[in-house]
């Protein structure tokens, strides 16, 4: 090995140090200018990942807002078809009001009409409705006339535009007579909101 000298050593140090400043200058160079770079691609890269995210997230809630906006729309079709078979709490008073005359329209006398007040008339609530619920008005009707007639009243209460229930119907001959007496039970079924007093 050769001998050690003061001009080797100089260009050693003097390598060294231009080493080292040559080092420094690379890391400062990669801290000041291609790790913030870094950096900002690996954000990037995470908010497009996020972005991906948030559009797979927005196809799933879109889909599932059809979904329940045709579910809605079935309910919505099958609670308009109920409700145009129910009675509001005026119209079912109108009707029990307009019995007198429907019978008399058919040839037939009304002798009596009386609501039946049992405490086992179902009253259904309607989960997510506010307030709104469902009951029973039933009356005993009692009517006088001819077979015929007393068919065409009957079908006539049938085929209202709501829905009426003859629960029970007894025809019976009166005495010395050709008249028949007619004895119904009569349902139909009222829907309440959570404002209106059931007053029957």
């Amino acid at each position: 090995m050769p001998p050690i000298t003061k001009t080797r050593l100089n260009r050693f140090f003097r390598n060294l140090f231009l080493s080292l400043v040559v080092l420094a200058v690379a890391v400062l160079t990669y801290d000041w200018l291609i790790q913030p770079h870094l950096e900002y691609i690996s954000s990037m890269e995470q908010k497009k990942k996020a972005i991906q995210q948030l559009d797979k997230s927005y196809a799933e809630l879109t889909k599932t807002v059809a979904e329940r906006k045709k579910e809605l729309a079935g309910l919505q079709q099958k609670f308009a078809q109920i409700d145009a078979a129910l009675f509001d709490p005026v119209k079912a008073n109108e009707f029990f009001s307009d019995l007198q005359v429907l019978s008399e329209a058919q040839n037939c006398l009304q002798n009596s009409l009386t609501f039946l007040h049992t405490v086992s008339a179902p009253r259904t609530e309607l989960s997510g409705a506010g307030g709104t619920y469902i009951t029973a008005r039933r009356a005993t009707w009692n009517v006088v006339g001819m077979y015929k007639d007393l068919a065409v009243l009957m079908n006539t209460l049938q085929n209202s535009p709501k829905q009426v229930w003859i629960d029970s119907l007894s025809i019976r001959p009166i005495t010395d007579s050709d008249m028949l007496s007619c004895e119904a039970t009569i349902s139909l079924y009222v829907i309440y909101n959570k404002e209106e007093r059931f007053n029957e």
